[in-house]
């Protein structure tokens, strides 16, 4: 696993969400337990449940940077290349990826150009992909 600079541990976090929500998203297999996002392997893995999945190189991640835009829906949502995955419209990481990564959407593959993320510590993740 690749070290975290901020922490000095490997980066694994959930996709943030709250609360709330979770009666909704357990029963349909999207619930924490089946969400991750972690740094290994030389790859971001992002996972929410049976909706989506990526694995990104990390030399393919080209900005991190966090995105205060306001957010009005959640799950794995997206178009041409774009994604949102979230449980909240808070904690989101803009992550830029060139070549594009490839993605799973209910099974479908996509091609991944920008991926919003909420997480659980969005400074961790975004420090992941800083110069060293």
């Amino acid at each position: 696993m690749r070290a975290c600079s901020t922490i000095g541990q490997p980066f694994t976090g959930r996709v943030r969400r709250k609360a709330h929500r979770q009666p909704f998203s357990v029963p349909l297999g999207l619930g924490p337990k089946q969400s991750e996002v972690r740094v290994e392997d030389g790859a971001l893995h992002v996972r929410f449940g049976w909706g989506f999945r990526t694995e990104i190189p990390l030399t393919s991640i080209g900005d991190a940077k966090p995105d205060d835009d306001r957010v009005y829906a959640w799950g794995a949502h997206g178009w041409r290349g774009r994604w949102l995955v979230n449980g909240s419209s808070k904690n989101i990481v803009e992550l830029t990826i060139d070549p594009p990564a490839r993605a799973y959407v209910m099974g479908a593959p996509i091609k991944l150009r920008t991926l919003y993320v909420s997480v659980t510590d969005p400074q961790a993740l975004i420090a992941e992909f800083a110069p060293a």
